[in-house]
């Protein structure tokens, strides 16, 4: 272990003691004690000053930062994180082949037999195959799309809805023997399900109301069908004869992802790294059909997101190039103190993958751990506090009716929990080296906001500032 993974692996697991800090008012009490009574105020480089960051009060005003002397990843050049659900995959368009005959008589149920076939899944979905097999005398066709529900003893009736994230090709006329199929989509991430994993209860009956006309009822005895985020169907498709031409290449397979991860990161934080996206052919590899990316950390607890790419700043990639993206990944509060391996991946239906190992330090304080997240570096006291009460609060002394923070994070709402964070001063006077120590208000996510320096102390101030 190195000094930083050292200085980390200190900083997060420890609380530190109130015996270390001074609170705030009795540190605003030396400063007015040492200070002349005056209504001008000097901003100088005295032993025992407030000094105001200008960059909080007006530049930066109600903007968030970060400590850029100790980063945890380089953003520089990186395209944002956005918070969008993962998209469909999209399947690249096929050279135009000729349509196969599809004007048969429709088949009705009593033409076909039905069973479940092979499955596949992807990218968070799941597809379950039927196959119809023509077993009349004379030709027919299964095109279009069937009324299917799902059902349950005691359950509400689930109708599959018409399209599938599963790529299908045409249907075409059945003769005597032969066989069509239709694919029953179930998905393992939505607003139901959010953290995916097995939905309750499964269902295991399946009816399938035929264009032609008819019924066929069809029992998964075996697995069932986990219709938490809904049933999706295809339409009918006639399988691929041997001699068929292959799929068209989707250029997006050529991709190579590398990801850039801290060395450690605590538990009950939002782990900000990226995601590296390099076209290594000599073409260039169009974005214009975004796809998804899912991130899943081996437990326990288990960890599944599923996000947008934000193809938005950069539609293609040229050949040869790399594209960073900013990623975020929230680490569970219960993640245990050690290595945690996650897995990135493009939501597609071919691996473009890469894993990425971390330390976790569990973070035996929340407060501690949001201004260690948002500081990225020492932290020497930290208290809870609510973003409303950062807002309003005044900072006092001799700066009356001066409320730094009245802007912080608009957007957020008062309750959002928030945590008052003190650090040394990045830049301190001179000659006030370890006796200045700088304000920072912080939120979830790794973001804070610096309000104010404070000098004329040995040791730093804790607790939230006085409310006139």
């Amino acid at each position: 272990m190195n000094r930083v993974e050292q200085r980390l692996a200190e900083l997060l697991n420890s609380a530190v003691p109130a015996t270390q800090g001074v609170s705030f008012d009795e540190v605003a009490g030396r400063v007015r004690r040492r200070r002349a009574v005056r209504r001008s105020i000097v901003i100088s480089a005295a032993a025992v000053s407030v000094v105001v960051l200008a960059g909080s009060l007006a530049g930066t005003r109600g903007s968030s930062s970060r400590l850029t002397t100790t980063p945890s990843v380089d953003l520089t050049g990186t395209i944002p994180w956005i918070d969008d659900p993962a998209p469909r995959y999209q399947a690249p368009t096929a050279s135009p082949t000729p349509a196969a005959a599809t004007d048969a008589r429709p088949c009705t149920a009593t033409d076909v037999t039905a069973g479940f076939a092979d499955g596949e899944g992807a990218g968070g979905h799941l597809e379950y195959a039927v196959r119809f097999r023509n077993i009349s005398g004379s030709t027919c066709v299964l095109k279009g799309y069937p009324h299917v529900t799902a059902t349950e003893a005691g359950q509400p009736e689930v109708v599959g809805t018409d399209g599938s994230f599963f790529p299908t090709t045409g249907t075409a006329n059945m003769p005597p023997g032969h066989a069509t199929l239709l694919g029953l989509e179930t998905d393992t991430y939505c607003s139901a399900n959010p953290g995916g994993g097995p939905g309750l209860p499964l269902y295991h009956h399946v009816n399938i109301t035929l264009p032609g006309g008819g019924t066929v009822a069809l029992n998964q005895a075996s697995d069932g069908l986990d219709v938490t985020c809904g049933l999706h169907v295809t339409p009918f498709f006639a399988p691929q004869p041997a001699q068929a031409q292959p799929e068209p290449h989707d250029p997006l397979s050529d991709l190579q992802v590398a990801l850039d991860v801290p060395k450690a990161v605590p538990a009950g934080t939002t782990l900000t790294y990226v995601a590296a996206l390099t076209n290594p052919t000599d073409q260039v590899i169009s974005l214009k059909r975004c796809p998804g990316y899912l991130e899943a950390g081996v437990g326990p607890p288990p960890v599944k997101e599923a996000y947008a790419l934000n193809c938005s700043p950069v539609h293609a990639i040229a050949p040869k190039a790399t594209i960073r993206f900013e990623m975020r990944l929230h680490v569970p509060d219960q993640a245990p103190a050690g290595t945690f391996t996650f897995r990135w991946s493009l939501a597609v239906p071919f691996d473009v993958s890469s894993n990425a190992s971390i330390n976790v330090n569990a973070a035996t304080n929340r407060t501690q751990a949001m201004c260690a997240a948002a500081l990225h570096g020492p932290i020497l006291t930290a208290q809870a506090t609510t973003l409303g009460e950062a807002r309003r609060t005044n900072i006092g002394g001799p700066y009356p009716g001066l409320t730094p923070g009245k802007d912080a994070f608009p957007g957020l709402p008062d309750n959002e929990p928030a945590a008052w964070c003190w650090t040394a001063a990045a830049d301190p006077s001179p000659g006030t080296a370890g006796r200045e120590w700088t304000w920072y208000v912080a939120v979830g996510g790794g973001r804070s906001k610096r309000l104010f320096t404070l000098g004329g102390t040995d040791q730093p101030p804790t607790g939230a500032p006085s409310i006139p």
